[in-house]
């Protein structure tokens, strides 16, 4: 908690120092000096502005913060011009972003290496599809989709465990969410089993899987030995009594992992038939040194009408400033695997994409989003099919699966 409180204290001395000193200058570089400053405005970035144009300047310590610069600048600008200032190494994400969007709210973005500001080339639409051929590392988007999304196959070491995931496999409360790294099942969204493969055979972890090393239960399984009927009633002990502390118990709370269980066990909630392709491994840009990274989809399939929704999902209370942003970068990823994707699904050539923020509600009326989301939705590119659900009873889903409800908003209509 301390090394936290550090950190969060060393950023905002650096903010203030960058604000104050850096940004004033680099702000007069591209032709605005007066500071634009309002009460309750957030301070994690400096703001200028005369009658026409609206420059939001961003500092390197804000590290993937950066991307809320967008946000912020479009929400605030009061339809001026709107102009980012952002530091080297952290525009990649928003000069991707950028040309989705509407041209009275695309944004001019510019490049600073703290004391020179530089104005980056606008790119078109096409140009960010192809970019997504750097993560691919020369790969076709079905052979790199493929290698992505197809789950650890335990090959020869099955047998030694056969019990076990034949066990896991027919488990009521148990959803497979393997991975290329890993065979895994997880309980209302909390991964409570899991298996790797190692040299000499296989480690199986049970029970709530904590981020910290070693505070769940760990069995190496030599492959010749097989698993012992003790390990193996051990392991299904630690598995149910994970299953317990999800479902009864400290770990019983309704976090976006749970609502994304309740919508993936049944995605006619959402309007999408089987086949429905649940945590899809995807690429999004990043607003850091690592410029890609991996994102996962929550769920992606065909509607009634043969066209494809790209599924996002929050909870009500996530106050999320990019949701917006997030669902768009998996729809420019949909655009570069169009041809995979499709494959995939059995989908037309002339099936939409559209994307489905899904947002579930915590007491039945409509979630209050981040300010943020407003400013962001309507000036996103109106060729882009968007539209909003609320799911409404997902807490208690695993009680009373009967009562959820989803409530389908129009198209590019905003929760009230």
């Amino acid at each position: 908690m301390n090394m936290i409180s550090d950190n969060q204290t060393n950023i905002a001395r650096l903010r203030e120092k960058f604000n104050c000193h850096d940004a004033p200058r680099l702000a007069e570089q591209v032709g605005v000096v007066k500071p634009w400053i309002q009460p309750g405005v957030s301070s994690r970035f400096a703001y200028f502005a005369n009658d026409d144009r609206f420059v939001v300047v961003a500092g390197a310590q804000e590290g993937d913060k950066v991307a809320a610069a967008f946000a912020y600048g479009l929400t605030y600008r009061s339809g001026r011009k709107l102009l980012l200032v952002l530091p080297e190494h952290h525009a990649l994400a928003t000069s991707q972003r950028a040309p989705w969007f509407s041209p009275d709210a695309r944004p001019e973005i510019w490049q600073h290496s703290r004391t020179i500001a530089t104005r980056m080339e606008a790119v078109k639409q096409e140009a960010t599809i192809q970019a997504f051929e750097e993560p691919r590392k020369g790969r076709a988007p079905h052979t790199e989709l493929a290698a992505a999304s197809t789950g650890l196959h335990l090959g020869s070491r099955s047998s030694a465990v056969s019990e076990l995931v034949d066990w896991a496999t027919t488990h009521r409360l148990l959803d497979p969410c393997h991975r290329k790294g890993e065979r895994s099942w997880h309980c209302m969204g909390q991964k409570v089993l899991s298996m790797k493969r190692t040299k000499t055979g296989l480690s199986i972890s049970a029970g709530i899987h904590w981020k910290e090393p070693g505070k769940c239960l760990s069995v190496p399984v030599n492959c010749e030995l097989g698993l012992s009927s003790s390990d193996l009633k051990l392991l299904q002990a630690e598995v149910e009594q994970g299953i317990e502390l999800r479902l009864c118990g400290p770990f019983r709370r309704p976090d976006e992992h749970w609502l994304q269980a309740v919508i993936r066990r049944n995605p006619k909630l959402v309007g999408v038939e089987q086949p429905a392709l649940r945590e899809l491994p995807a690429w999004r840009p990043q607003d850091s040194g690592r410029r890609w990274g991996r994102g996962y989809i929550d769920l992606i399939g065909m509607d009634g009408h043969g066209d494809i929704r790209v599924v996002e999902t929050k909870i009500a209370d996530n106050k999320d400033e990019i949701l917006i942003l997030q669902g768009l970068d998996y729809f420019i990823w949909a655009q570069a695997y169009d041809d995979a994707l499709r494959t995939r699904l059995g989908a037309a050539t002339r099936a939409k994409f559209e994307i489905n923020y899904v947002v579930g509600s915590n007491d039945g009326n409509h979630p209050k989003l981040s300010p943020f989301t407003n400013a962001l939705a309507a000036g996103i590119d109106a060729k882009i099919r968007w539209r909003f659900q609320i799911v409404s009873n997902w807490q208690d889903a695993d009680r009373q699966p009967d009562k959820v409800r989803s409530e389908q908003l129009g198209p590019k209509t905003l929760p009230a």
